[in-house]
């Protein structure tokens, strides 16, 4: 935080290669088969303002999940079966009693 009212984070995690495994259906019945899930790090940030409303304090701010995806190649998979974890950018308005 700063005296002008302007609020930063950056926080950074790795996610390290992983091994599933899981039942699949076959024509023979349930098998189990391995996954291999490769290790990413995961960006996440933030930006804000705080600014006097009367006699409390607003902020608006932006915020931005996972950063880094897509740009070394496919975007991040948490589980062999589900969804890619993409890039996200969101804003936000607070307001403080």
């Amino acid at each position: 935080r700063t005296k002008p009212g302007i609020d930063g984070e950056i926080t950074v995690n790795y996610q390290s290669a992983q091994t599933w495994t899981e039942q699949v259906a076959t024509l023979q019945g349930i098998a189990y088969q391995q996954f291999d899930m490769p290790g990413y790090v995961l960006l996440n940030g933030r930006l804000g303002w705080r600014f006097p409303i009367l006699s409390t304090t607003g902020e608006v701010s932006i915020a931005v999940f996972n950063a880094l995806a897509g740009l070394a190649g496919e975007e991040p998979q948490m589980h062999p079966f589900g969804n890619r974890v993409g890039r996200r950018v969101m804003g936000f308005f607070s307001h403080t009693l």
